[in-house]
């Protein structure tokens, strides 16, 4: 095994000693920037879904809510992602690329189906192409 002396950071002597004597609001701080910034290398973060909300908006669309909690390692925040759609029986590219993630092939009957289930994101989930199964976020 090589050694790296490339190495652009503090030794482990340093980051042990930060953890013991730091105050824990600076660690956790820490390590949600260092979490923050593994997911951008990674490039996919795990979810589960915790809840799903629908909200009737004006001119016949509906706003479709799913509250996610973070999977694997780091920590990350709860997450909101929001689709708009024409109507539910016609859903959103976005809305029915999570249900692919999620597995569903066909539809879904009842909102109830989605909670407790895994996908993965990346960069937000801004687009259809940025939502997948969890092994993309468990392999990266």
């Amino acid at each position: 095994m090589l050694k790296s002396q490339n190495l652009n950071g503090p030794s482990l002597v340093d980051a042990l000693a930060f953890c013991i004597i730091e105050p824990a609001a600076d660690v956790a701080r820490l390590e949600r920037a260092a979490s923050a910034r593994m997911a951008k290398v990674r490039g996919w973060v795990g979810w589960r879904i915790a809840a799903v909300r629908f909200k009737e908006e004006t001119d016949d669309m509906v706003r479709f809510t799913v509250q996610a909690v973070p999977v694997g390692a780091g920590y990350r925040e709860e997450c909101s992602f929001h689709f708009i759609m024409g109507s539910v029986d016609r859903p959103s590219v976005r809305f029915q690329a999570l249900l692919k993630a999620c597995g569903i092939r066909d539809r879904i009957d009842d909102d109830r189906e989605l909670v407790g289930r895994y996908f993965s994101t990346r960069d937000g989930g801004e687009t259809a192409r940025d939502f997948g199964p969890l092994t993309h976020a468990l392999a990266a």
